[in-house]
């Protein structure tokens, strides 16, 4: 890297290991860096790292404000509901909310919704 600034990767070297080598070394691993047969497997390295930056703005803006509402009311648990912004839960006599649903936290966020739909996520 230090005399291309590049990081070849062969079919026989583990992404994940150079992954952590490059953290440990402080070698940016990016797609203009990281140069590798295996175009699938290196996508899935930088998807997870967009995945990792994207639920700690999601938890930041949307989840943790819930959560210390919650915690400033005296609750000890928080139950959150991701859903859609178009989703609609209805109640009625017929079909009241099961025993503890009550304080259920429904976020409405169609963005968390899909991300949290990955089981990768």
């Amino acid at each position: 890297y230090y005399r291309t600034g590049e990081v070849r990767i062969t079919s026989n070297m583990s992404l994940p290991e150079v992954r952590e080598a490059c953290d440990y070394f402080l070698i940016p691993f990016s797609i203009d860096v990281v140069k590798c047969h295996n175009i699938g497997a290196l996508m899935h390295e930088l998807s997870n790292d967009g995945a990792r930056t994207k639920f700690e703005m999601f938890l930041e803006s949307v989840i943790l404000p819930v959560m210390f509402v919650a915690a400033e009311n005296g609750e000890r648990e928080c139950h959150i509901v991701i859903l859609n912004e178009d989703d609609v839960v209805e109640w009625d006599d017929d079909y009241p909310p099961h025993l503890g649903e009550d304080l259920v936290q429904a976020i409405y966020n169609t963005q968390l919704y899909r991300f949290f739909k990955y089981m990768e996520n």
